[in-house]
């Protein structure tokens, strides 16, 4: 297995229901424009931050934070649609469906097709075609695998696309079947605490740890603080009958985050 795109181990990116919910945001029906962060919620996370954001880089994190708040907006109305579907019928999809799953599911497929070498290029490049979320992720891939040196291989290039495939499926298969968290996950609020670490590592140079309070037994910190501004935040920008009743708390994403940071710990 080659790749294009590696990390520091020199394995491929390993991607989470946070980097794969994009590749859907444009099935959610929701048309806007893009949520802006509340002049009340920048205060407040301009105050947890003071302490260690330099007064010049401020800015920059506001700006980042905002980018990632807007995402995770898009992220959680596609979410929410479907939780709010499945609690409504009992004929549509489960909540907790991960797109991680299905999308491995699909990728499975397509290798056994490869692998029985009884189509034509332009078939099997047709089958991936015939799934939008599936198409862009594949597409993605394969520009990576071709150093962007041929747009849209599915349809340009079928024949060279599926020269690469036979090795890219199964490493896109790898990276998205490492990024399969058990239980719910929600890409949207996983979004807003990788945005929140980010910052803090990039602005600090120290990456991000996990905290708790002994005496209110809970976890603790200004990146969790954070991260509870944005998720407040986020279910305020919902379309009412999207909205919680009460925001996310937040932890459970903070927490795996800084653990993902953190490995070894």
């Amino acid at each position: 297995m080659t790749c294009d795109a590696k990390n520091e181990t020199d394995e491929p990116r390993i991607l989470y229901e946070r980097d794969l919910i994009y590749f859907a945001a444009s099935d959610s029906g929701w048309v806007t424009a893009r949520a802006q962060l509340p002049d009340e919620a920048k205060s407040e996370l301009a105050g947890l931050l003071a302490r260690h954001v330099p007064d010049h880089a401020m800015q920059q994190v506001l700006g980042d934070l905002q980018r990632a708040f807007a995402n995770a907006v898009e992220a959680a109305v596609r979410e929410r649609g479907s939780a709010v579907a499945a609690e409504t019928s009992d004929a549509a999809k489960k909540p907790s469906a991960k797109l991680g799953v299905y999308l491995r599911s699909r990728l499975d497929a397509l290798i056994t097709v490869l692998d029985e070498n009884a189509t034509s290029p332009e078939s099997i490049c047709a089958l991936v075609l015939e799934e939008p979320v599936l198409e862009k992720v594949v597409t993605l891939k394969l520009e990576e695998r071709l150093t962007w040196q041929v747009a849209d291989p599915l349809r340009n290039a079928p024949e060279l696309a599926v020269q690469q495939l036979g090795d890219a499926l199964p490493e896109l298969r790898w990276q998205i079947d490492q990024g399969i968290k058990r239980g719910r996950i929600e890409a949207s609020h996983d979004t807003l605490a990788d945005a929140v670490a980010t910052v803090i590592a990039r602005t600090t140079g120290d990456t991000p740890k996990r905290n708790w309070n002994a005496h209110t037994q809970r976890e603790a910190g200004f990146g969790l603080d954070c991260c509870r501004v944005l998720a407040r935040a986020l279910n305020l920008a919902l379309p009412p009958d999207l909205r919680r009743d009460q925001p996310v708390d937040m932890a459970k994403a903070w927490r795996r985050r800084v653990e993902e940071m953190n490995p070894t710990d």
